[in-house]
């Protein structure tokens, strides 16, 4: 039986507190961060192809807007240049097996700040996991307060998406805490 229109009225216009963008949403980093929370809180011990181990989660999922803001971490310092040359790198290789599935997820992210509005960047994880060696300073870094994301400002325009070069980026407004040490698991 369709609903009468009394019903349908309730349906279509949530009280103004409730209306999407009323409040602020919660800092994109508190996605992270709680993903960090829930593998230490449930993640199944496991081994791994560098020996250290792993708690490990199947399947997470993380939405970072793209709007105004570029997702880099604030609670630990991120080497940006380091991430964008690898970045940079995935997108020029032209063969190989592995990175098949990896530069087209790579140039859509990228395509999202070129060529149209940007939206928001879905990140899903299969073996979401945490290597037993960072377990103590992921817990340093819970500790931490987000500060603002900051913008990410491309300084010229391409003929082809591998036309970029590092220097055609540039990150505004980036003050995150400082370093935090984590061993690299080979």
């Amino acid at each position: 039986m369709p609903a009468s229109g009394s019903e349908l009225s309730d349906l279509q216009s949530p009280p103004a507190s409730q209306e999407w963008g009323a409040e602020p949403p919660p800092h994109g980093e508190l996605q992270y961060l709680g993903q960090i929370e829930h593998i230490l809180r449930c993640g199944f011990r496991k081994g791994d192809r560098t020996g250290t181990g792993t708690l490990s989660v199947f399947g997470m999922q993380a939405r970072y807007s793209l709007r105004d803001e570029f997702p880099l971490l604030t609670t630990k310092r991120v080497f940006w240049k380091a991430v964008l040359e690898e970045l940079l790198w995935f997108i020029k290789v032209k063969k190989g097996g592995e990175r098949i599935g990896t530069k087209p997820r790579l140039c859509g992210t990228i395509a999202l700040f070129v060529t149209i509005t940007p939206g928001d960047f879905v990140h899903t994880l299969g073996d979401a996991h945490i290597y037993l060696n960072h377990i103590e300073p992921l817990k340093m870094q819970l500790q931490r307060k987000p500060k603002p994301f900051p913008k990410l400002k491309i300084l010229r325009k391409v003929e082809t998406i591998d036309d970029f070069k590092a220097e055609d980026f540039q990150i505004e407004g980036y003050s995150p805490h400082p370093t935090i040490k984590m061993e690299m698991a080979i």
